[in-house]
């Protein structure tokens, strides 16, 4: 039995067939979210729908799965590859050579590169970090001021992002390392976009040519960036000196592997902090009651307004918001596997191309594993670990993501010195909507006054697609 109580048996497959096909995606165009929830309801934990195969039988399958077992299986399993969903573009193109990154790496070379980029990610040399992230924390709450209205989302990103800059390339410009971060966003972005995806053809003045161009651009500036860690002997404790002193002192990591670990690493690094940051914010300052024992926390433990690094340790009920938040939230709602060959798993034939997706954010709302799973209530995490297969803000497995670490130092010194300083309150009447592409963020911000640290919030009526998955007060 699994510490949840349930049986790692796999639980049953519902045979959907072809005819739920259009439903499913229907239902993921419109708001995959509720669509892969819907599923969940209807079908069970496991759903195969068929496809057409070579236009005549209708053999291979899509799998909707959000069974623990199974997904044990499937994430542990070298022959289910990581699935993007970002386009591709043409060979020997800049933006097919940014997209060969770790996370579409398979066997032996992710093996490999897995092995080259995690030791600076480790927690031991992220702790090496503390104080330079928490100088970028200083440098942009020392623009806050108690009685102005901010936009929490966009000075998270700005955080996240500077973080990521200074950490992982040793850029300490804030100017230079916002560019870049808007460069990758807006070159990623084009992969979502309904014309580029409809007409992924390299024409005159087509989308598609635009995003190819994109990546041109931002190929230069990393090999610009690559070029200066040269020119400065390899100084500085960050990944892409790291990355660079490898690739011209060893020798193994090509220039094209190092390029999409550059990019791909810091989009990763600060979209998916900056989302959580924002997500966490918004909960806490929608629930007063929290709000008020986590600032108590904070200002109990932390006597500076730069806490040292064996504070965070003490930081258990906001520690465990984060957690809330991420399982309300997650910051990548669904992930997708692909079969590399025929693979059968207990009697179940899954042909090659075979596609498994999995939606986390269903996972993390089935009341089976989480009682009363709209509800935020970070105690729930209070000497309480689930296993990685029913919480998976990370993802699990072979590709689990390396940087657990390095996110949780940024979102505890963050959200730590940012509630040492100020109370927030949330505006009456706020919209607030999920905007999902590979990353579910608050769309269109979260405006919110700044207050005396002694003031306490109240809860405002929110509108907006986010309450589709949490019950907020009002």
């Amino acid at each position: 039995m699994s510490p949840t109580g349930r049986s790692d048996a796999l639980a049953p497959w519902h045979q959907v067939g072809l005819a739920g096909l259009l439903p499913l995606a229907l239902g993921y165009q419109r708001d995959p979210l509720l669509g892969f929830m819907r599923v969940r309801e209807r079908y069970g934990p496991t759903a195969v729908f068929a496809r057409p195969l070579n236009g005549r039988r209708f053999v291979r399958p899509i799998v909707v799965t959000t069974d623990p077992p199974l997904l044990r299986r499937l994430l542990l399993d070298p022959r289910f590859r990581n699935s993007s969903l970002t386009l591709s573009g043409p060979r020997e193109s800049a933006h097919r050579r940014l997209r060969r990154s770790i996370f579409r790496m398979h066997g032996e070379e992710h093996r490999r590169n897995r092995r080259l980029i995690t030791p600076a990610m480790q927690k031991k040399n992220v702790e090496g970090l503390h104080d330079s992230m928490a100088a970028v924390i200083d440098e942009v709450l020392d623009h806050f001021r108690c009685g102005e209205t901010r936009d929490l989302a966009a000075d998270m990103k700005d955080i996240a992002r500077q973080i990521a800059a200074a950490s992982l390339f040793g850029l300490s410009d804030l100017q230079e390392s916002a560019r870049m971060g808007h460069q990758v966003e807006d070159w990623l972005g084009d992969s979502f976009k309904l014309l580029p995806r409809a007409l992924p053809y390299d024409l005159p003045r087509s989308p598609f040519r635009k995003m190819l161009g994109k990546a041109e651009e931002l190929e230069r500036v990393g090999l610009a960036l690559v070029q200066r860690k040269r020119d400065e002997n390899y100084r500085g404790s960050d990944l892409l000196t790291h990355l660079v002193r490898r690739h011209d002192q060893v020798g193994d990591l090509s220039e094209s592997e190092l390029l999409g670990h550059l990019h791909i690493l810091f989009l990763a690094a600060h979209e998916t902090t900056s989302h959580a940051l924002s997500w966490t914010l918004l909960l806490l300052a929608q629930h007063p009651e929290i709000f008020e024992r986590v600032c108590q926390e904070v200002r109990s433990q932390i006597s500076d307004d730069r806490p040292h690094p064996s504070d965070l340790a003490k930081l258990p009920l906001l520690d465990h918001s984060i957690d809330e938040a991420l399982r309300l939230f997650p910051i990548v709602p669904f992930g997708a596997r692909i079969a590399s060959e025929d693979v059968e798993i207990e009697g179940h034939q899954l042909p090659r191309k075979t596609r498994v997706l999995i939606p986390f954010a269903t996972l993390h709302h089935d009341p089976d594993y989480f009682p009363e799973p709209r509800r935020f209530h970070p105690d729930r995490w209070s000497g309480w670990e689930p296993t990685p297969y029913t919480y998976l803000p990370f993802s699990a497995g072979l590709h689990m993501c390396i940087g657990v670490p390095f996110a949780k130092q940024s979102m505890l010194l963050a959200l730590s010195m940012l509630l040492r300083r100020f109370s927030l309150q949330l505006p009456e009447g706020l919209r607030v909507d999920r905007f999902t592409t590979i990353t579910m963020s608050p769309r269109p911000g979260i405006p919110a006054r700044l207050l005396p640290p002694e003031s306490m919030p109240h809860s405002v009526s929110i509108r907006g697609t986010a309450r589709d998955l949490v019950d907020f007060p009002s």
